[in-house]
């Protein structure tokens, strides 16, 4: 019995629109409980600068997705340092 499988691919367009969209969505979250601290400016100035590359993107290459990787090392690592302190 042989089994067929739909394969979707996504158009690049589609995945620079879903990361621009959480992006945009973390962005708004963080702004609501936004108190100002270096940590904070930081990861706010991240996100601009993320959201900005994204903007400028035609399609999703390697300088893109390293882009990506950098936004991601950089906002875990200033996540975990502005954490609460227990």
């Amino acid at each position: 019995m042989e089994v067929k499988r739909k394969v979707i691919f996504m158009e690049e367009r589609d995945v620079i629109q879903e990361a621009r969209t959480t992006i945009t969505l973390l962005q708004t979250a963080f702004s609501k409980g936004f108190i100002p601290s270096p940590d904070a400016l930081r990861f706010r100035e991240n996100l601009d600068q993320m959201l900005k590359g994204l903007r400028k993107a035609r399609r999703v290459d390697n300088r893109l997705l390293i882009e990506l990787e950098k936004f991601y090392q950089t906002a875990s690592l200033l996540i975990g340092l502005g954490g609460p302190s227990f």
